[in-house]
């Protein structure tokens, strides 16, 4: 992904293009993965380029719990 793409991607209804693709979804996996995560401390990190061949990696850290 660009970094216009990047912009996007955690916005609700965004599918990048999919929407014309015949692949089903919502669009909005991502943008409720991160009103999860971020609540609870957590943090999603995106590593992705253009071209790269690689795909895009989603990572999500969150805290372990206390006393744990």
């Amino acid at each position: 992904m660009d970094s216009v793409q990047l912009a996007d991607i955690f916005q609700p209804f965004k599918r990048l293009g999919a929407q014309t693709s015949g692949t089903e979804g919502s669009g909005m996996s991502l943008f409720v993965s991160r009103r999860v995560v971020e609540p609870m401390g957590g943090s999603s990190i995106v590593d992705s380029g253009p071209g790269a061949g690689t795909g895009t990696v989603f990572t999500v850290s969150l805290p372990a719990a206390p006393g744990r």
